[in-house]
């Protein structure tokens, strides 16, 4: 038994492990699209989040938008995470200031129109992006957004014949090149659009391909019938002269030797 007592602990790596704004891991990471929840976690109410040693609110308005903001409200400070979701953006709870999906405030209640355009006020947010039933944040520099990689559903092509070529050595060892020679051609055909309207076959979804799987071919030596005695007959028995005492022994003819053996079935 090797004993823990009087183990070193290893000290503590800053810039490997602590991704705060600032520090080096934390840039590095905040310059690429980072999954904050999915898709089907956003409903009537904002989630609150923490990414990178950062909180944020999460948040779907009534028109399927998702918007990321700073958590505390940029009148008093009162968390969003208890907000309303409402139709244009997400509302605060406290004075019912209304924010849209990039932060910016559109209505101030008890205040008239000109004075909220004259405040300008804006929440600090960051840019959003769904895909794929996940929704990414980007929290680094404005405007140096990389490009989100979406990788596009392959189109439906038209269909294609395929032939696989059997080689006769890779067949029971070679032993039945001739009896293979039939079934070493295979050839797979998708339903074409042909075929389609005269069967009244529907149409394969787009990104699939609708082909007929190929049957194996069977082994002549586990299934050898009598229709295929007379073509294994010919078939030459390649054995090189044994030797027995002083006299050395011929080939073996395979007619000569009839159907009581089986190697001549």
């Amino acid at each position: 038994m090797k004993s823990a007592y009087g183990r070193q602990t290893p000290a503590h790596d800053w810039e490997l492990t602590c991704v705060e704004p600032g520090s080096p891991m934390g840039e590095l990471l905040r310059r690429y699209w980072q999954p904050v929840c999915t898709s089907d976690e956003l409903h009537d109410l904002p989630r609150k989040e923490k990414l990178l040693c950062e909180e944020i609110v999460v948040f779907r308005d009534k028109k399927g938008r998702v918007g990321a903001l700073d958590p505390h409200c940029a009148h008093r400070g009162t968390s969003l995470e208890w907000g309303r979701v409402e139709e244009e953006g997400l509302r605060c709870c406290c004075h019912g200031w209304l924010y849209d999906i990039d932060g910016r405030c559109i209505d101030m209640p008890c205040e008239t129109e000109e004075f909220r355009m004259a405040m300008d006020v804006w929440q600090p947010a960051y840019p959003v992006t769904e895909y794929g039933g996940l929704v990414f944040v980007y929290m680094g520099p404005p405007g140096s957004e990389p490009l989100f990689p979406r990788f596009a559903r392959p189109r439906s092509t038209r269909s294609k014949t395929w032939r696989i070529r059997i080689p006769a050595s890779s067949c029971c060892a070679g032993c039945c090149a001739s009896s293979c020679s039939a079934s070493s051609r295979i050839s797979t055909r998708s339903t074409s659009c042909a075929t389609r309207r005269r069967t009244g076959a529907s149409r394969p979804a787009p990104g699939t391909r609708s082909y007929r799987r190929p049957k194996p071919p069977p082994c002549p030596i586990a299934k050898i019938s009598d229709q295929r005695r007379s073509a294994t007959a010919r078939l030459r028995l390649h054995t090189q002269p044994t030797v027995i005492g002083d006299l050395e022994a011929a080939p073996l003819n395979r007619t000569a030797m009839g159907r009581s053996c089986p190697l001549a079935s």
